[in-house]
């Protein structure tokens, strides 16, 4: 019975992974100036927040910073969403798959699937571009997000047992 009831539970990794995939493919399907002016946005409210008096630089200084954080932000934006997909895709398959090496290779290989697609949607999008390093960005952090899973799951176990 309590078996019965953990397996059930794959329905809530699942639903975030349903979720996550739609954001993703939401921001997959914006034309290029739009994507651009949100990262814009995100990365002038990053640079709020790391330098101190920001709105009082020049605004030749404001626009450096930006542009120099621009491409980092909209990386690590790929490599966190795709940290989250890849945590719920695993956490899916624990609890449908038994054995871990068939967890992970099930895990990555989807949110690979997704990245690729992802890339590919862009590439038919005005002002985008499909981009092989978004992901090798995007895979790295599904690794990253299964890897978290695998350490989650083994520090709860062990305090159970």
């Amino acid at each position: 019975m309590v078996r019965n009831k953990i397996n059930k539970l794959f329905i809530i990794p699942l639903f975030f992974s349903v979720v996550t995939i739609i954001i993703i493919f939401i921001f997959s399907f914006q034309a290029g100036v739009i994507s651009t002016d949100s990262s814009l946005a995100v990365t002038r409210v990053s640079a709020r927040l790391i330098f101190y008096q920001f709105d009082s630089f020049s605004t030749e200084l404001q626009d450096e910073i930006i542009s120099g954080m621009h491409f980092s932000i909209r990386k690590t934006a790929h490599f966190t969403i795709y940290s989250m997909l890849g945590l719920n895709l695993f956490l899916t398959a624990h609890f449908l798959i038994k054995k871990l090496r068939f967890q992970i290779i099930s895990a990555l290989v989807i949110s690979i699937i997704c990245a690729a697609a992802d890339e590919i949607n862009q590439y038919f999008i005005p002002g985008r571009d499909g981009n092989i390093f978004d992901v090798f960005i995007d895979t790295a952090g599904a690794a990253f997000g299964i890897a978290a899973g695998i350490i989650v799951l083994s520090v709860i176990y062990n305090r159970l047992n």
